[in-house]
């Protein structure tokens, strides 16, 4: 397996414990404001991760062959935005879970949100990394061209 393709099942999974952090506190925030009395069960649990498992379907979108442009990209991030949109309001329809527009309205805000933030986390952390490895790459460089010590 190549280094890209590891990199990017790595990305996959950090993106995937993001996602379901922040839909567990999406979905603490958004049922104390619509329904504060009801009580949750231990099922309950798993549905941030069913969540994030459907949103991860959209991203999809980003697999290329080749390396893509900055407006290839950005394109692919709208592409991507809207898909995300679709599955999880989908997902969220098909499990009953819109009983209100009020709530299908913070839903797709919730989904806006945690969007831009895993987005914004994921260029933070490939942009760490694109550091590291380029200062690496410098200092091997460096080392290959001293002259031996004699």
């Amino acid at each position: 397996m190549e280094f890209r393709a590891i990199m990017n099942i790595k990305q996959l999974i950090i993106n995937f414990m993001l996602i379901s952090a922040c839909i567990t506190a999406a979905m603490a925030i958004m049922g104390v404001i619509f329904l504060p009395d009801t009580k949750v069960n231990y099922a309950s649990f798993f549905v941030p991760f069913l969540f994030a498992a459907v949103s991860m379907f959209p991203s999809l979108a980003y697999i290329s062959r080749k390396i893509l442009s900055k407006s290839q990209m950005i394109w692919r991030m709208i592409l991507h935005f809207f898909l995300l949109e679709a599955s999880v309001l989908g997902f969220a329809y098909l499990l009953g879970v819109l009983a209100s527009a009020g709530i299908t309205a913070a839903l797709a805000l919730s989904v806006l949100i945690i969007d831009v933030v895993v987005t914004a986390l994921t260029m933070v952390n490939t942009g760490r990394v694109a550091t590291e490895f380029n200062l690496a790459l410098k200092k091997m460089q460096e080392e290959l061209e001293e002259p031996p010590v004699s």
